[in-house]
Order: structure tokens, then C-alpha cells, then sequence
């Protein structure tokens, strides 16, 4: 059942047709309704081989990891020119043509002989990379293939740089900005700044050199280069902030920085990439990730003149229609009643399609995830396969599908020893999203702002019988962040382990538990059972948040508890109907 197709890339065979539901046999927590068809076959015979094309993201805009230094590269591979050449011909040199074109009118390169490089500085020449990426319409449609001359940073000595980073937008405050938006049923647009880094001048001496059909190219666009081609390279001293480059993403941010508060912008205190400016008796909030900035303010008047004023400090930009655009991969609607949908639903099909996932399951969870693994390790190219994917569906768990966040938080463990068992675990998550592809986040418009907190824990949850606590929260009935991590100490009993889990909850305002034993611990800030006299009195400190009035601390049963399934793998229906509520069908994908 192995096979290699013509193109020498992976399949991976699901035997059932593309509209047929399967489950596990022996999952009997899973077993529904007929629409469901019993899987004849056994979920250990995956069809997997050759994985070299599968290390990165090879279709999605947005990239797959947001934070960005200590990702293994196999994470964020873009097409090289072989594989962009093979796949779209003569589209290649004319997206590089323009990538290059951009560079010569920024006058970011300046060529020089090597020769006349100085001694010190020759071992400290960085290699230029080009890649291509595929870009797509909000619809999915195909947009452009993109290049993208960058230069080798990771050939630079970080060591030389104090403070290297810049801040970007958290997932916590875009979410929150959106729910703000819903509430208020304030309009949004967003602004992306092309070729922003080439924006700032270099504040260091750094050489590049140039080689292969981007030096070819170099040449063909201006005369000027091939006096210093010397058969093989062309080398050049950076003038602009090159992509690539340690130090670009902090030089773009202070100077996008300065220039929104020579607008009337100020900093948010909590966030430094979320600017406020009072404007027309209300707020305009703007989002920054980099190059690309969201607007939001009630009047659609309003955000077209702050974009016009902020757009005309840069050469070229581009914006999007009013309420409805793709930031960071993720797919971003507003209706007119307020409500935001929010969804991955692109990103998710262009996984399945290199996956060939074609079976679809109701759960991603069965009962392996509580025994021990007796699985042999997989070999080299699958566990490589296995750590792209698994990075893949970390930066989806965090942003529109926390539905798959225990399973990812448990699956993150084995990217450096994979085994059959956490291999079989990870497809059948693909074979759920597969299945679910059109569900994602909604922030409804006749909500209120208040933040409502969901805390739970299992106790001896995990294989070395320590407990797993889930948090999520949600502002408008959306989920702005959700966790699902082991549990910072031992417990020895579910009492504690819900004590634990409400600890780390309570930095937020109306938190829901469905232990009535830790939240009547927490009302008395004391117990007498000794039982539960060794956990520490800091987590007590919550029942003095409670009096204070700080938070609000409420019961709710199991079955409405929405962190349940942030802390063990539940099964059917209960996985169903609290997955159907914090990740429902959306509409507009």
C-alpha cells in the first residue's frame, strides 16, 4: 500500500471514501448515530512514506509558528526554486523579477568587489536565500506565487545584539480587540505595508552574497551588477533592513512606532502592539503584527483617513475591504448585527490535502491516550514529519481550533521521540479537523464584554499520575485564550488538583468550577481536612481575591464545564456537544 506518486511526494492512502465517517471499534465513547460507518481497518496500517515534502507549509500565507527564534526549520520550509520552477514555469522569474525589482528601487543592495570587503568582516559574509511562496485569496482561490530574497540570519552572531527582538501582536490581545469589535459592533480593515523592513535603513555593516539564478537575474535588471559578478557570485553590502537580518523586524518597529505617535497614537500598557488614539468621541484601536495592521473604530470614515495618514509614510501598501480579510492565516468576517466569525478553514484543507486525509472522524480521542506506550519509535523520516505537523497544529490549537489543544499539548512531548502510538494519535486528530474544517470562533454582537472564566483539572490524569489543568476564556461568547498544561505540582487528591487549576485562573474576573468541594474551600480560605492542609497557602490567596471582590467565583455542573475537554481526552457526546459550543460552524470560510 505504499506508494510514491509521479511527483515524488507523499500519500498517504485512507481506504474510505471521502465523505465516510469512521471510528475506532473498541471506542465505545464514540459510538453514535448510523451516519457513522465502522473503519474495517486497522488504524496502525498508515500508509506512510517518503515525508521530505511535507516539512513545511507549502500553500498556506501566514506562516505556522508565530514565535519565530527556536523553531526547528523543518517547521517553516517555503518552496525552493526547483520545486516553485517544476510546479509554475515562467511564473518564477517574474515573481522574482518583482521581488528584485523592489529591492534596486529601495536601493537596499549595494554591490561591491570582494576584494575590497574588509579582512575582518569576509568571515562574516551572510548568504542571501530565495523562496517562493504561494499566496491565496480570501475564497482560497490561488492569488500570486510570491518570492522572497532573504538573507541567511542565522549565520549572524546574536551574541553581538543586546536586544535583538521586536514585539509582535499576542494571540490574547488580537482576540480581544476582535471581541471588543462584535460587542461594540465597531468596523474593521486592515493595512499591510509591502516590503516593509526595506523601509529602515541598516544600522550595522553586513555583506551578502549572491549566487545562482538570483545573481542571474540581478544582472539581467541592472547592467550595474556584472561588473561584479565574478562567475559564480555577486557580493553586496545591505543598506536597507533585509529581511532575514537579526536586527530588521526591531528597526521596522520603531520606526512603524514613532511614526503612530507622531500621528496621535500612544502605546498600550499592557500590549506594545496595540495603539490607542481617541478620535471622534471614541477609540480607534490599531493591531500591529509586524507589516500588517487591523483598524478598528465605529466609523469607517475615521479608519480610511488614520490609514490614508499612517499608508502615506510608506511607499507602497495595500488594504483590505471593511469587515471582511485574512490576518496571519486566519479568516476574519463581521456581519452586520456585530457577530465575528473567525476560522482556519483554508489552512486546515491545505494540510489534509498533503496529508491525503480522507477519513473523517467525530473525536480526536480515543482510549490510548490513557494507557502506557509500548509503541516502537518511528524511523527518522516520520518522526521529522510528525514534529512539522505537530508545530502545525499547535499554532492552530492557539488560535481558532482550541477544540485540539489537549490532544496537541500531550502530543508536543514526543516531537524528538515519536512513537507509532503518538503517530497514530496525531492522524487521527488530521482525520477529525478533516471532517470539521468549518469550525472556528465566533464573538457574538448582542454579548457582553464580561470575561467568564472556565477552570477544571483531572486528577491522575497523566501516564507519571500527575494531574492536567485546562483554563478558557471567553469575552462575547468567543474563546480568547485557552490552556491545557500538566499541573505545576503533585496532588493527592481531585480537591487539590481543582485548587491547583483555580489558582492559575484566578488572575481573571467570573470564573466557573465544577468541583463545589475546592470552591467551598476557596468561600472559607481554610479547610479543616487534612487531607489538603499541604497545598500551600498561596493557593488560598484566591479566596482573599474572592472577598475583595476582585473575581467572582461560581458553580456549574460537569456536563456545561467547557474546560473539560482541555483536560482529558473526553469521549462522545460529551467531547461533541462542548466542542460544538467553543468551536461552532461557521459560516463564511
Amino acid at each position: 500500500n505504499n506508494e510514491i506518486n509521479s511527483n515524488n511526494e507523499i500519500d498517504i492512502h485512507d481506504k474510505n471514501s471521502d465523505n465516510e465517517l469512521v471510528h475506532d471499534d473498541d471506542d465505545e465513547g464514540n459510538k453514535e448515530t448510523n451516519e457513522e460507518v465502522l473503519d474495517n481497518n486497522n488504524e496502525n496500517d498508515l500508509e506512510i512514506d517518503n515525508y521530505e515534502h511535507l516539512s513545511g507549509d507549502k500553500k498556506y500565507d501566514g506562516g505556522v509558528i508565530d514565535n519565530y527564534h527556536n523553531v526547528n526549520p523543518l517547521v517553516a520550509v517555503q518552496l525552493n526554486f526547483k520545486e516553485a520552477n517544476k510546479k509554475y514555469g515562467n511564473q518564477v522569474d517574474e515573481s522574482l523579477d518583482k521581488e528584485i525589482s523592489q529591492l534596486l528601487s529601495k536601493n537596499v543592495t549595494i554591490p561591491v568587489h570582494y576584494n575590497n570587503i574588509p579582512y575582518n568582516m569576509r568571515d562574516k559574509i551572510i548568504l542571501c536565500i530565495t523562496n517562493y511562496k504561494e499566496k491565496y485569496h480570501q475564497d482560497g482561490s490561488f492569488e500570486k506565487l510570491k518570492a522572497r530574497v532573504c538573507a541567511a540570519g542565522n549565520h549572524m552572531d546574536k551574541n553581538l545584539y543586546e536586544d535583538p527582538y521586536s514585539p509582535t501582536l499576542s494571540q490574547d490581545s488580537l482576540m480581544i480587540l476582535l471581541a471588543n469589535a462584535a460587542t461594540n459592533n465597531y468596523n474593521m480593515r486592515t493595512l499591510d505595508v509591502e516590503g516593509a523592513y526595506l523601509e529602515c535603513d541598516m544600522d550595522e555593516i553586513v555583506y551578502m552574497k549572491i549566487s545562482g539564478k538570483t545573481a542571474e537575474r540581478f544582472i539581467q535588471l541592472d547592467d550595474s551588477y556584472k561588473n561584479y559578478y565574478n562567475g559564480k557570485n555577486i557580493y553586496v553590502k545591505l543598506n536597507k533592513a533585509l529581511y532575514g537580518c537579526i536586527s530588521s523586524g526591531k528597526l521596522w518597529y520603531i520606526k512603524l512606532k514613532g511614526i503612530l505617535i507622531k500621528n496621535g497614537y500612544e502605546t498600550s500598557t499592557h500590549d506594545a502592539c496595540v495603539f490607542i488614539k481617541y478620535i471622534d468621541n471614541n477609540y480607534i484601536w490599531i493591531g500591529v503584527h509586524s507589516d500588517d495592521l487591523i483598524f478598528i473604530h465605529p466609523n469607517k470614515d475615521t479608519i480610511n483617513m488614520e490609514m490614508k495618514n499612517i499608508g502615506k509614510e510608506f511607499n507602497n501598501y495595500k488594504s483590505s475591504s471593511f469587515n471582511k480579510f485574512k490576518h496571519l492565516g486566519i479568516n476574519i468576517y463581521k456581519y452586520t448585527n456585530g457577530d465575528i466569525e473567525m476560522n482556519s478553514y483554508n489552512y486546515i484543507k491545505d494540510m489534509c490535502n498533503e496529508l491525503n486525509i480522507t477519513k473523517r472522524l467525530t473525536s480526536p480521542n480515543n482510549s490510548s491516550y490513557n494507557i502506557v506506550d509500548t509503541t516502537d519509535a518511528v524511523d527518522e523520516d516520520k518522526r521529522v514529519l510528525y514534529h512539522s505537523i505537530i508545530c502545525k497544529l499547535l499554532f492552530l490549537s492557539k488560535r481558532t481550533r482550541p477544540d485540539i489543544l489537549f490532544n496537541i499539548s500531550v502530543l508536543a512531548k514526543f516531537v524528538n521521540n515519536c512513537t507509532e502510538m503518538r503517530l497514530n494519535q496525531m492522524i487521527r486528530v488530521m482525520r477529525y479537523l478533516y471532517n470539521t474544517m468549518n469550525r472556528g470562533i465566533i464573538f457574538y454582537g448582542n454579548s457582553n464584554n464580561d470575561i467568564i472564566v472556565y477552570s477544571d483539572a483531572s486528577h491522575l490524569r497523566e501516564i507519571d499520575a500527575m494531574g492536567r489543568g485546562g483554563v478558557l476564556v471567553t469575552i462575547a461568547g468567543g474563546v480568547v485564550m485557552a490552556k491545557s498544561k500538566r499541573l505545576s505540582i503533585r496532588t493527592r487528591s481531585a480537591t487539590e488538583s481543582e485548587l491547583v487549576a483555580l489558582e492559575a485562573a484566578s488572575h481573571e474576573a467570573i470564573i466557573y468550577t465544577d468541583s463545589e468541594t475546592a470552591l467551598q474551600l476557596v468561600k472559607n480560605g481554610k479547610s479543616n481536612d487534612t487531607s489538603t492542609k499541604h497545598i500551600l497557602n498561596k493557593f488560598y490567596l484566591i479566596s482573599d481575591e474572592l472577598q475583595n471582590g476582585n473575581i467572582n467565583i461560581q458553580w456549574c455542573s460537569t456536563n456545561n464545564m467547557l474546560a473539560d475537554i482541555l483536560t482529558k481526552a473526553a469521549m462522545n457526546p460529551q467531547f461533541k456537544n462542548i466542542s460544538n459550543i467553543i468551536t461552532p460552524t461557521i459560516n463564511n470560510n
